[in-house]
């Protein structure tokens, strides 16, 4: 069980090669301007939502992880709470879009994490979600254990790799319809993008 967020130490410069690749995926064709946003599992600093507040104006920005860096976000205007993501996600008010950025591979129930997320959702608003496909495995691991260019702690931390039938029976069972879910591979395969409809 991990007790600190990612990016609490300084990255290797791959990992923030990677980081930014992944925040240009997971806001392509999508329309940010007056939502209420979640990230969850938003890293240390709140990296994705501090970037989208310099490119949209949003109504609300809320970071969820286990450590946060209070006072840093709080300058930034972004509300944050601190919350290990195997338990239910504890908010009252619906949002709009939910980013799940690389954290189902880390986690002990992904289902339960899946279902509190489509519970705070609006009507016809969005989980955007990535998490390593099951090609990345060796190579995640070679670059991490062999070349120790990559976080060994988080890679270390993953639980399990998913493919896209994978991602899908996952969204399906949690109530999200199929013809709601569009998935598609990035990065040369080694990850998931998946954008669900509630």
């Amino acid at each position: 069980m991990r007790n600190n967020s990612f990016w609490t130490k300084n990255l290797s410069f791959i990992d923030k090669i990677l980081s930014k690749l992944r925040f240009k995926k997971v806001l392509d064709n999508i329309d940010l301007e007056n939502k209420t946003i979640i990230d969850t599992w938003s890293w240390y600093n709140a990296d994705l939502l501090r970037y989208i507040k310099k490119e949209y104006d949003i109504k609300d920005a809320i970071a969820y992880d286990i450590k946060l860096n209070k006072t840093f976000l709080e300058n930034h205007w972004i509300r944050y709470i601190e919350w290990d993501l195997n338990y239910w996600i504890d908010l009252k008010k619906k949002v709009d879009v939910v980013f799940s950025t690389a954290i189902i591979e880390h986690l002990e129930n992904p289902k339960n994490y899946i279902k509190s997320v489509y519970d705070i959702l609006k009507k016809d608003w969005y989980l955007i979600l990535t998490v390593p496909s099951t090609y990345s495995k060796p190579v995640l691991e070679f670059m991490a254990y062999n070349l120790k260019i990559i976080d060994k702690e988080e890679i270390l931390d993953h639980k399990k790799y998913y493919d896209k039938k994978g991602i899908l029976n996952l969204l399906v069972w949690v109530w999200f319809k199929n013809q709601n879910i569009h998935h598609k591979y990035f990065q040369f395969f080694m990850n998931n993008y998946c954008i669900a409809k509630k």
